[in-house]
């Protein structure tokens, strides 16, 4: 592509291009424009890079999120470049496909009602997706996985006599359980969603804006 050259001195960095914005989440079905990059032009003895997350001058809640390197144009000294800028999506949620997981033993206290082992099926999950406008990715919560814990020890794991994680309420010949059985069968009823595994962060997804993903299955 031939260089666009515009009149006038280069000392300070001048657009040579219109906006070119994208949907960067457009695979799912959100067509949302949340990334707009435009091209500069400047002689190099001039240039200096901007800071990550400078506010862009014109378009609202747009933050510089990176710079490309310089390329040589057809004019001596003149260099050409492209600024990238993120808004901070908002969250969204889509399907995650299958995953396996094994659901907790359900103890009533009594063989013939209980769930005696834990129920390993392969169920259809939900990723919440959500943003983060920081300049400090560690002060992000990560979502930690479900546990099941004894009641009266909140950081014992909760084990069945045949060493599976398990819920009950208290009174069955095992210690009560967070959640207790009740709990969790009001979350089967109800369509209640769990967390297998700690929720994924991505750091400087663009610029100081990061993405952090958490799996979410229903409770069986």
């Amino acid at each position: 592509m031939s260089d666009i050259i515009t009149d006038g001195d280069f000392s300070s960095a001048s657009p040579v291009s219109d906006y070119r914005y994208s949907a960067p989440f457009a695979q799912f079905a959100i067509n949302n424009l949340y990334l707009v990059e435009q091209d500069f032009v400047i002689e190099s003895t001039h240039f200096s890079p901007l800071a990550i997350d400078t506010a862009h001058p014109l378009l609202a809640d747009f933050y510089l999120a990176m710079e490309t390197p310089m390329q040589p144009t057809s004019m001596s000294n003149i260099m050409r470049w492209t600024r990238k800028y993120s808004k901070v999506p908002p969250s969204f949620s889509r399907p995650g496909g299958t995953y396996p997981y094994s659901f907790p033993v359900m103890w009533t206290g009594v063989n013939d009602t209980s769930r005696l082992f834990a129920k390993p099926i392969t169920v259809n999950a939900r990723i919440q997706t959500d943003f983060f406008h920081t300049s400090d990715a560690n002060t992000i919560t990560i979502i930690e996985p479900q546990r099941y814990v004894l009641a009266l020890a909140p950081t014992v794991d909760a084990t069945s006599p045949w060493g599976e994680p398990v819920v009950t309420n208290a009174g069955f010949g095992i210690a009560e359980t967070t959640p207790d059985l009740a709990t969790y069968q009001a979350w089967v009823a109800g369509g209640i969603e769990i967390v297998p595994e700690a929720s994924k962060i991505t750091p400087n997804w663009m610029g100081n804006i990061h993405m952090r993903e958490t799996i979410y299955l229903k409770a069986h």
